[in-house]
């Protein structure tokens, strides 16, 4: 059984999701699956249902109430109740952030063809097709896969093929790895990586129950739903579809998307020393405080990183908390030497605590995550959630 509540087979061809198992799970995205399917519904809240009541992380760095009629761009982050998709099992992520479930029918002369359970037949240039997911992901995995640096395949026995994609059927996947054109086959490709990835960058965003994922401009209509033009042109989402989003724009940097100058990472057992992880030790989405975040630095104790600013940034905003698991952590926020922030010790099992840091005039912003004892150390990962500096 799937983490979101389908079924599949690792061992069965790419393709057993397509054509008809499509059309079924757009039916679940519009409320009118077929009987047999009903328990599994992961979209409960149809066009037609109350709006539900959420929250959002504002430029303030204040949590406010919101609904899903909320101005998405307004925040930094928007979150509404109701389950979420975890898994894709086909589909893509766009160079922007998109993310798109439905079946994969092929790619050639530059153009990549999918069956978008949402938006029907669809051919992108592959030049705007980061990653196309071939077998089951965690979709948070899915959006990492795509920050890659280097285009190729991720093979179903863990290992990598380095090289350009340059044709996918229903048979094969063919990679040019600039000594020979290796043609191998779908069954044992879980993804292959297209194109430079800028899903990163400022952009609003929404989150579908389904797992899609939108970046585009939006705009909310008089009867509650909000409308999203992108990749896909111009859709329509009714109010129960939502389940996340945010804005982006020259005011905010989300930080989990820049490089930092400089970071101390402390090696874990069984974990890579990398600390800017925005995905649970399973690969899927960071659950922390209660909250689920989809940009986040989740570190041990002892590690820190420092991002190198222009000045012109006002203030920093976050939600920080830690996953479950015994112990505690302090976060902590330097500016340019100075000490600007310090947590109280913060425990697993306590909610979320937004914060908001004055930053006018730092040029050298420090985040760390302490033990609030010398010689302790959290069991779980301390979260900054939605970490984010705002003009």
């Amino acid at each position: 059984m799937r983490r979101d509540g389908l079924p599949w087979d690792r061992r069965a061809p790419a393709r057993q999701f397509g054509g008809d198992e499509s059309r079924r799970r757009l039916a679940l995205l519009r409320g009118s699956a077929p009987a047999r399917w009903t328990c599994l519904l992961l979209l409960a809240a149809g066009a037609g249902a109350a709006e539900p009541a959420g929250w959002a992380l504002t430029d303030q760095g204040t949590v406010a109430a919101a609904g899903a009629t909320a101005a998405w761009s307004a925040a930094v982050a928007t979150q509404l109740p109701g389950e979420v998709a975890s898994w894709i099992d086909q589909g893509l992520v766009s160079a922007a952030g998109d993310v798109l479930r439905g079946s994969v029918e092929g790619l050639a002369a530059g153009s990549l063809r999918l069956r978008s359970d949402l938006a029907g037949d669809l051919a992108l240039p592959a030049e705007r097709v980061a990653l196309v997911v071939l077998a089951p992901l965690p979709l948070a995995t899915a959006q990492a896969e795509a920050q890659s640096a280097s285009p190729g395949l991720l093979l179903a026995n863990g290992s990598r093929t380095a090289g350009t994609v340059t044709a996918i059927d229903e048979r094969t996947v063919a990679v040019d790895t600039g000594r020979r054109v290796l043609a191998i086959p779908r069954e044992r490709v879980v993804a292959a990586r297209l194109a430079s990835s800028n899903a990163r960058a400022a952009g609003t965003w929404v989150r579908l129950a389904n797992g899609d994922r939108l970046v585009g401009t939006l705009a909310a209509t008089a009867t509650g739903a909000v409308t999203v033009e992108g990749l896909c042109g111009r859709r329509e989402l009714p109010p129960g579809w939502l389940r996340a989003g945010g804005g982006g724009g020259e005011r905010r940097l989300f930080l989990e998307a820049v490089p930092p100058a400089a970071a101390s990472y402390l090696s874990v057992a069984g974990e890579a020393p990398t600390g800017a992880a925005d995905r649970a030790a399973d690969g899927g989405w960071v659950v922390a405080g209660g909250l689920r975040g989809e940009r986040a630095l989740a570190w041990r104790c002892g590690q820190e990183a420092t991002w190198e600013l222009d000045g012109g940034w006002q203030r920093l905003v976050a939600l920080v908390a830690l996953e479950d698991g015994p112990g505690a952590a302090v976060f902590r926020v330097d500016g340019d030497g100075r000490t600007l922030f310090t947590s109280q010790a913060q425990g697993a099992r306590q909610p979320a605590r937004p914060l908001a840091v004055p930053l006018a005039g730092v040029r050298r912003l420090r985040l760390a995550v302490l033990a609030p004892v010398e010689g302790a150390s959290a069991g779980a990962r301390a979260v900054w959630l939605y970490p984010t500096v705002v003009k």
